[in-house]
């Protein structure tokens, strides 16, 4: 029997960069200190749509060599983590001055927290919280590639069954790995589960010919319908889903489907070109966002009068007026997108 062709790579869809720069936007919006009801809407989708995307775009090249796949998504996941959390943890005590963290940290202190990184044993600096991302998807991308590269092995005609397998297999992961007799490594535990059921539901709706396009607005508008009425029972974010892990997974993937297929809507429209630009520079929101919410602060601390230890609050001022949210939402956004990281 021949072996079948595995699905190419897809070309580039301006409707990914599209649903990146959506999922980033609401991220910054997440952490602003938003209304709560919207807060809990996003924690449904925002993350669980970036794994989404990043399986979907997973390079069949990446399976057929697993070394190239681990090797590559290393230096895009793994490096980055490495390099920002270094910088930061060596600035700490410079933040620390400028009255952005509360407490010191001494030579030792800085040494331990260097070491961790190289292990992704935590994120470390409460500038870049937002790393854990980087953590789970590490993880997720490296496990699912040799998991496929192992069953294409086995049975290549096999490969997409066996990625639904792998779906369900880590869920099962992020139920029960919270009730393990023994300490998991945080970097395995049922956050990196789901990252990993994320990122391989996105490969099996690859394999499977989806793409945004197909995606009827009916479709969309009921996907996003279910993550919305969702939010009104249910509060789960990817890190406290616990027991309800596979009621979220769907809850989730619900909301990163119809996201896509709405972005594929906008990438349509003049405002595709902005959003395409937000979208290529998600790693650099993800890095400065909390940072650039600092210069929010200060412009209200210097107007309210208030101490410059106030700057230390995170992530965010406490008992600030209901609308700064969004000062903060733009500010989180517009000045990380002006920077260009090395790739």
């Amino acid at each position: 029997m021949p072996t079948p062709i595995a699905p190419a790579k897809p070309t580039r869809d301006a409707a990914l960069d599209v649903a990146k720069a959506v999922c980033i936007i609401f991220m910054v919006v997440g952490h602003s200190g938003c209304p709560e009801w919207l807060g809990a809407w996003i924690y449904m989708w925002h993350m669980p749509c970036f794994f989404f995307v990043s399986g979907y775009l997973l390079n069949e090249r990446h399976v057929a060599d697993v070394r190239l796949g681990v090797r590559r998504k290393l230096r895009g996941y793994y490096w980055p983590f490495v390099k920002w959390q270094l910088v930061f943890t060596a600035l700490h005590n410079v933040f620390a001055a400028c009255h952005l963290y509360d407490s010191r940290l001494s030579l030792v202190e800085m040494g331990v927290r260097m070491l961790r990184v190289f292990t992704m044993s935590t994120v470390g600096e409460q500038l870049l919280g937002g790393y854990w991302f980087l953590i789970s998807l590490t993880w997720a991308s490296v496990g699912s590639v040799v998991f496929l590269a192992a069953v294409r092995r086995l049975s290549p005609q096999n490969v997409r069954n066996f990625a639904v397998g792998g779906v369900i297999l880590a869920l099962a992961v992020a139920t029960v790995v919270g009730f393990a007799p023994f300490k998991v490594p945080a970097q395995w535990g049922a956050q990196t589960g789901l990252a990993a059921a994320f990122y391989l539901g996105g490969y099996v709706l690859r394999s499977a010919g989806w793409t945004a396009a197909k995606t009827p607005m009916p479709a969309v508008v009921a996907l996003m319908g279910v993550a919305v009425a969702s939010t009104v029972w249910f509060r789960w974010s990817m890190q406290d889903a616990g027991l309800w892990a596979a009621a979220y997974f769907v809850v989730a993937m619900c909301g990163s489907v119809g996201i896509i297929g709405l972005s594929a809507r906008i990438a349509r429209s003049r405002a595709a070109g902005v959003l395409g630009h937000i979208g290529g520079r998600t790693l650099e929101v993800l890095t400065l966002h909390f940072l650039s919410f600092k210069l929010v602060s200060l412009a209200v601390v210097l107007a309210a009068g208030l101490p410059l230890a106030s700057l230390s609050a995170f992530p965010t001022l406490a008992d600030v007026p209901c609308w700064l949210w969004l000062a903060y939402s733009v500010v989180g956004v517009a000045l990380p997108v002006c920077v260009r990281f090395g790739r």
